[in-house]
């Protein structure tokens, strides 16, 4: 199959300069043996302006007609079969879908973190033909807005994330973006005698209103968040945020030490073989603003960290019980307490610790690769499961 891809590279908008979803997209499809055409612009920077509707505006139709002349160039020399995009709203004119749907390549949009960032491709996705999904729950938001939702869950790729013959160096880590409950979590295992690393933005202090830099982007996006949500939800955010800044001052004592900027690539896979336990977080809120309801999901990280060996203790969500045996291939924790009793317990039971690395990590490779992915999404749609098919 010959394809357009459009995404972004990195994995986070914190963290351009990663190759995240390079790797698992244009690297996987290719593998299989497809014929892909990358886009030439990196969508980094538009993911990382998301929720600022006055930076999308003024970047749309540079982006808009650089991706129609590709498109229509590359359509030219040898027809597409799909587009397949990473896009959220206002990145491009939705008028680009529909002139490369007449010419009967069908239009395939890509999201996640739906739970809780649907407002960021809500509109885009009415306007493709196939609005892939990653969290299963996520389903009646795309049923509410007309879209015809497809679900895929996320995955990992074996060549990128794969364990290292290293030493332990650290008991408990985590990496990523300090957010929702992780902090008050980490800090009761510290309180507690555990050993906890953690890696990523805003661990260090960075990140709050006192850096002039970050208070710009912050006005820019609480704006955007009263064009988006309206005042209730601004309100909302603006007195979440408040309190979150004042719990989370009283912590940062706590972490000192503890704590660093966020890993490269590479160090990231590392870091899996060089802890003994590596742990997950899956709450989120409810419309990514702080204050707002509590909600879980399974999330990229929980295929990522077998795959690389890791032994993965994570918070618990319903849906990750789909994927592995928890107690057998990876573990779940509902509760401070839980977390507590299952560090301390696995950080002496090596034997039953490897175990279920060793299990986890079969799993993994047998059942979650991008490869296998998007090996079943391409047979849902080419047998008219779903309307619109290849």
């Amino acid at each position: 199959m010959r394809i357009f891809l459009s995404i972004p590279f990195s994995g986070t908008s914190f963290n351009v300069g990663s190759m995240t979803w390079y790797h698992n997209f244009y690297e996987s499809l290719t593998a299989l043996g497809h014929d892909v055409y990358l886009f030439s612009v990196n969508l980094d920077k538009h993911f990382l302006h998301a929720s600022i509707p006055q930076w999308l505006k003024q970047h749309r139709e540079k982006l808009t007609d650089q991706m129609w002349l590709e498109f229509s160039e590359q359509q030219k020399r040898n027809r597409f079969d799909l587009f397949f995009g990473y896009l959220c709203n206002g990145f491009i004119e939705y008028s680009l879908l529909e002139d490369i749907g007449n010419l009967g390549v069908p239009t395939l949009n890509f999201s996640c973190n739906n739970i809780h960032q649907f407002y960021l491709v809500d509109e885009i996705s009415k306007h493709v033909d196939i609005a892939v999904y990653s969290e299963k729950t996520a389903k009646q938001k795309f049923d509410s807005v007309g879209a015809n939702g497809v679900h895929m869950q996320m995955a990992a790729n074996p060549d990128i994330y794969h364990p290292y013959s290293i030493p332990k160096e650290y008991e408990v880590t985590f990496a990523g973006q300090r957010y929702a409950n992780r902090a008050e979590y980490i800090v009761d295992l510290i309180s507690n005698g555990v050993d906890v690393r953690a890696w990523g933005p805003k661990w260090t202090g960075a990140g709050n209103f006192n850096d002039r830099r970050d208070l710009a982007h912050k006005l820019l996006r609480l704006r955007s968040i009263f064009q988006v949500h309206g005042v209730r939800k601004g309100v909302r955010y603006i007195s979440g945020y408040a309190r979150e800044r004042v719990t989370e001052a009283r912590i940062d004592r706590m972490l000192a030490g503890h704590v660093g900027m966020g890993l490269d690539d590479e160090a990231l896979v590392k870091l899996y073989s060089q802890s003994k336990i590596s742990l997950g977080f899956s709450t989120v809120y409810e419309g990514g603003l702080p204050g707002g309801a509590v909600s879980s999901h399974v999330r990229l990280r929980d295929f990522e960290a077998p795959m690389s060996g890791a032994f993965y203790l994570v918070e618990h969500t319903p849906e990750i019980e789909e994927y592995y045996e928890v107690g057998k291939e990876i573990e779940c924790y509902r509760s401070k307490d839980e977390l507590l009793d299952k560090t301390k317990y696995y950080l002496r039971a090596d034997k039953a610790r490897e175990k279920i690395r060793l299990a986890g990590h079969r799993r993994a490779l047998r059942d979650h690769t991008w490869k296998i992915r998007f090996s079943d999404l391409f047979a849902q749609l080419s047998s008219g499961i779903h309307h619109n098919p290849l």
